[in-house]
C-alpha cells in the first residue's frame, strides 16, 4: 500500500485498481474509508470502467458483434502501475490487454490521480484513446463512506443535503437490476435526507439528469462530515439492504446503467462517453473530510 500524507490526513492506496483503502483523519483520528469487511462488502473504493452498473441480460452489441461485460467493468481488479508519487500525489496507469479487448474491444490508457490538499482529496481519471477508432467507455467512483459514529441499529444512520432544494428526483432499479421507468421524489426534511436502511430497499438512490454536482454528509447532530464535489451527471447513494450496515457509498457515475427496455448498443446507453484516437478526457471528483475543521473548531472552543 502506497501512502501519502500532510498534517490533515493519510491516504493509502493499493496498486491492485488503484484503489484508496483508508483516508484517516490526524486532527480528529477518523478513519472515514470503509475497512473491506466482506461480512458487508469487500471493497472499499472501487474505479468502475468501462461501464457502471448493469448491461441488460448482462450483454452488450458493439459494432454489430455481442459482448458480455461484468457489472461495473473489469479493472477493479487489475494490477495499475505507480508512475509517480511525492508527498502531496500519487498516480498509477493501466494499459488495456489483448485479454481485456476481448470483452471490450478498445485499447485504451487510464491514469489515476490523486492529490492531497488540506483536508481535500482530488481524484483525476485520465482516459486515454489509444487505438484506431472512437472509444465509448462508461467511469465512475464507488467510495464507501463510513457513517459518523456509527451506532448499531439506530434507524437514521446519517443525513445528506444536496446544495438545492426538493424536490430530487430518483430513477428505480427494476426486479432486473437494471432500471426501470419508475421515479420518485426523494423524501427530504427541511433539505436533508434522512439515510436509513429502507432508503436501499430497491437498490440504490440514482440521481440522474445532472441534477445535483454536491452532496454533504452529515452526523446524527447534523454536524458536517464529508463533502464530494463532482462534474458527473449521476450520483448514487448505496448500502447493503437488511444488514445494519456501517458506511454509504458516494457514486459519481459517468454514465448510467441499462434500462430495462433498452435494445440499443453500447454507443447509445446512457451518458455514454467518447474519446478520438489518440486524445483523451480528464473526469473525477473531490472529497471534503469536512469533520477535520468541524471536530477541531469545536474542541479549540472547548478548551476556551
Amino acid at each position: 500500500m502506497d501512502i501519502i500524507k500532510n498534517k490533515w490526513l493519510e491516504i493509502g492506496v493499493e496498486n491492485v485498481g488503484a484503489e484508496v483503502v483508508s483516508i484517516k483523519g490526524i486532527r480528529t483520528g477518523i478513519n472515514y474509508v470503509w475497512n473491506g469487511d466482506g461480512r458487508f462488502w469487500n471493497r472499499h473504493s472501487p474505479l468502475l470502467f468501462p461501464l457502471v452498473g448493469k448491461l441488460r441480460d448482462g450483454r452488450t452489441k458493439i459494432n454489430g458483434e455481442t459482448y458480455e461485460l461484468p457489472k461495473h467493468g473489469f479493472v477493479s481488479d487489475a494490477p495499475f502501475s505507480k508512475i509517480d508519487q511525492n508527498d502531496r500525489l500519487l498516480v498509477y496507469r493501466l494499459e488495456s490487454t489483448p485479454e481485456m479487448h476481448r470483452i471490450f474491444p478498445f485499447p485504451f490508457r487510464i491514469d489515476v490521480t490523486y492529490k492531497l490538499r488540506a483536508n481535500q482529496l482530488k481524484v483525476i481519471w485520465r482516459v486515454l484513446n489509444t487505438g484506431v477508432k472512437i472509444l465509448p467507455f462508461h467511469i465512475g467512483g464507488h467510495p464507501g463512506i463510513n457513517y459518523p459514529e456509527y451506532k448499531q441499529g439506530s434507524k437514521v444512520k446519517a443525513y445528506a443535503g444536496f446544495r438545492r432544494p426538493s424536490p430530487i428526483e430518483s430513477a428505480a432499479v427494476g426486479s432486473s437490476g437494471c432500471l426501470s421507468e419508475d421515479r420518485y421524489d426523494i423524501p427530504m426534511v427541511k433539505n436533508l435526507l434522512e439515510i436509513t436502511d429502507e432508503c436501499f430497499k430497491n437498490d440504490a438512490i440514482i440521481i440522474d439528469r445532472s441534477q445535483v454536482k454536491y452532496i454533504a454528509l452529515y452526523d446524527l447532530k447534523q454536524r458536517p462530515y464529508v463533502s464530494m464535489d463532482f462534474d458527473a451527471p449521476v450520483l448514487l447513494l448505496w448500502s447493503p439492504y437488511g444488514v445494519d450496515a456501517p458506511f454509504v457509498c458516494l457514486e459519481p457515475w459517468y454514465g448510467l446503467c441499462d434500462a430495462e427496455n433498452f435494445k440499443g448498443d453500447f454507443y447509445a446507453r446512457p451518458y455514454t462517453n467518447v474519446v478520438a484516437p489518440g486524445h483523451y478526457v480528464e473526469m473525477g471528483y473531490t472529497l471534503h473530510m469536512d469533520a477535520e475543521i468541524s471536530r477541531s473548531a469545536m474542541s479549540i472552543k472547548k478548551e476556551k
